[in-house]
């Protein structure tokens, strides 16, 4: 078999190239090595490179990707084929200042925190679900402490009332992806089963590794209507699954402001309650065993120049360790000789109990839509444990805790 043409020339060149011999000049004053290509028939090796064939092997598909395409899997389950999906672009997301946010508050908000394109698609593929009337009434386990303890670990009630006004649906359950009958999610579904997930999880446990987590828990969908929703009662989302050890929520919702209410309200205790305002591309991660959340309630806005989209909140559990709650408690010095109790964690989670009996109780009459003999059962227990709870405190010590508590935030932070 002879050696190809081209071959034989560079080699030709580059060894005569090292050993310092200088071509003189043809005679029509070519360089004798461009000549020589010249002469080597070049535009018939060209025309014979061009009709190469090349077969490559079939790749087996990836099991732990998705279709990139709306083309793909999604256009089976009755989804148009649009072009490409846009990418979440997780590592792009910026999480400067988290440490000092979760060690001190257990929550800690981002701006932009996904590719915008991204959200859109999320959005009109969350809205064509709604439009399918696939969304159901969200329902939840309501948690209580244990009877005849002051242990603050949860046990479960029996008891499942629906939200008013809040309208949801599970996409993933523990840790398993569950795709809507004859629908499609294909960008959440690029979330949570490409290699996204993994950025996420090593760049979280780079920097709060003390959550130590290992994956998607679970994921839900939350409509806001522009015309006014119903809210959560406060409570730990780890009481509702204790694999849940952080929360990722993110709001996907155009034209929100305060007006409409609708916040996330976050009790970072000992510290008073922050609300955090909708926006869109806006997520706030939070502490699932250690600080209490609740979706307040929105209201309908009519304007001639603020028109509101339809809201959507996608709550991301992720799984983690047993973590122990935020650690560092900025306490004014004023009072640090007053609180030292706070600074036992363990401690800390009872007082916050009886501090917030109070707003837990409210929040449960507002939120839940359950016959009322039910519900005031349930409530009835609450309370009766809780106050059981205070009993085994000394009531001088509870009455300073009251005194003092919540605290306002310390100036220039993030909470």
């Amino acid at each position: 078999m002879r050696p190809p043409i081209l071959a034989c020339l560079f080699l030709r060149i580059a060894a005569d190239s090292c050993s310092g011999e200088r071509y003189p000049p043809a005679g029509n004053g070519e360089p004798a090595p461009l000549q020589r290509l010249r002469e080597a028939q070049i535009p018939d090796v060209l025309s014979r490179l061009t009709n190469l064939t090349i077969t490559l092997p079939e790749m087996p598909e990836m099991t732990t990707g998705v279709s990139t395409r709306v083309g793909g899997p999604a256009a089976a389950r009755g989804q148009p084929d649009s072009g490409a999906i846009p990418t979440p672009h997780v590592g792009r997301m910026d999480l400067n200042g988290i440490e000092r946010s979760m060690n001190r508050y257990g929550f800690h908000v981002v701006e932009n925190a996904f590719d915008s394109e991204w959200c859109d698609n999320v959005r009109r593929e969350l809205s064509r679900l709604r439009d399918r009337g696939l969304l159901t009434k969200e329902k939840v386990r309501l948690a209580t402490l244990e009877a005849n303890s002051t242990s603050a670990n949860p046990c479960f009630g029996h008891i499942f009332p629906p939200y008013n006004g809040i309208k949801s649906l599970d996409l993933v359950k523990n840790g398993t992806y569950q795709p809507p009958p004859k629908a499609g999610v294909p960008s959440l579904e690029m979330l949570v089963r490409g290699p996204d997930v993994s950025t996420l999880l090593l760049s979280l446990n780079a920097r709060i590794p003390q959550y130590r987590l290992r994956g998607i828990q679970g994921l839900r969908v939350r409509h806001v209507s522009r015309l006014g929703s119903g809210g959560e009662h406060l409570h730990y989302d780890a009481h509702e699954d204790p694999e849940r050890g952080l929360g990722l929520y993110l709001f996907l919702g155009k034209n929100w402001t305060s007006v409409n209410d609708g916040h996330l309200r976050a009790h970072p205790f000992p510290f008073k309650a922050r609300d955090i305002v909708p926006k869109f591309n806006r997520m706030v991660l939070v502490d699932s065993r250690h600080t209490m959340t609740r979706l307040m309630p929105s209201t309908p806005v009519v304007s001639k120049t603020l028109k509101p989209t339809d809201g959507w909140w996608v709550c991301i559990w992720l799984r983690g360790g047993k973590a122990m709650p935020p650690q560092e408690i900025p306490v004014p010095r004023s009072v640090m000789a007053s609180l030292r109790f706070l600074y036992d964690p363990k401690k800390r989670l009872l007082v916050q109990r009886v501090i917030t009996m109070d707003e837990v109780l409210e929040s449960m009459l507002e939120a839940f839509h359950a016959p009322r003999r039910e519900l005031d059962k349930a409530v009835n227990f609450y309370r009766t444990i809780t106050l059981r709870l205070e009993a085994a405190f000394p009531k001088n010590f509870i009455e300073l805790m009251k005194t003092h508590l919540p605290l306002e935030p310390l100036p220039g932070t993030s909470a």
